[in-house]
């Protein structure tokens, strides 16, 4: 299969930031499939460049990481992080128009705005569309007080939008998946691909 995956913040092998996205990106390879993911050109925990990069694994899969250039406000205000999400958005939108029309389509959100430009594409090309939820947003906002009242509806408009016409959910935690079944979304549609971690790096901390 051909698959692109939308995901804002993509880190490298060994740069900052979660690496479950890339052991997924790389395990999809691995299996045969040609993976293309669309992603910012840095990394948002230590703020340094990242690079695209090329896997071609044994059995003929492929991982390509496409950089696109995005405004350095990841981890700033909630101001300049609207604007580097909405910014970015519109950058993959218009990225993924233009690319070969994949078998499927799998958009990342925290940030919400990056699912919005993959589930537009997946409609554009007729393709299937799974949606991963990292974060729950703009829940986790509103509980922080960040943003409240009438600012918060068309975040959660967008958010109920994705949930429902996702092919698929994907969560990384239970926790998560309990919340979206609150939400209405039907337990059925949801699979739960929970954050793990690498035994070979505990081993090395021990040593």
């Amino acid at each position: 299969m051909k698959i692109h995956y939308y995901i804002q913040f993509f880190a490298g092998e060994r740069s900052s930031g979660s690496q479950q996205p890339i052991a997924l990106a790389r395990l999809l390879a691995e299996r045969g499939h040609d993976v293309r993911v669309l992603s910012a050109d840095y990394n948002v925990y230590s703020g340094q460049p990242e690079e695209s990069s090329d896997y071609h694994a044994p059995n003929g899969g492929s991982l390509k990481v496409l950089r696109f250039r995005s405004l350095r406000g990841g981890r700033g205000s909630l101001g300049a992080r609207l604007k580097s999400y909405v910014a970015f958005m519109f950058t993959v939108w218009r990225a993924g128009l233009r690319m070969d029309r994949p078998d499927l389509i799998l958009g990342s959100i925290q940030p919400l705005f990056t699912g919005w430009a993959a589930l537009q594409v997946a409609r554009r090309k007729h393709v299937p569309f799974v949606l991963q939820v990292r974060d729950l947003w703009p829940d986790a906002l509103e509980v922080k007080g960040a943003v409240t009242g009438w600012k918060v509806k068309p975040l959660y408009w967008m958010a109920n939008q994705l949930y429902r016409h996702a092919d698929r959910i994907v969560s990384v935690t239970p926790g998560i998946k309990t919340e979206l079944i609150k939400k209405g979304i039907g337990p059925d549609q949801i699979d739960v691909f929970p954050n793990g971690f690498d035994p070979a790096l505990l081993k090395a901390s021990e040593d």
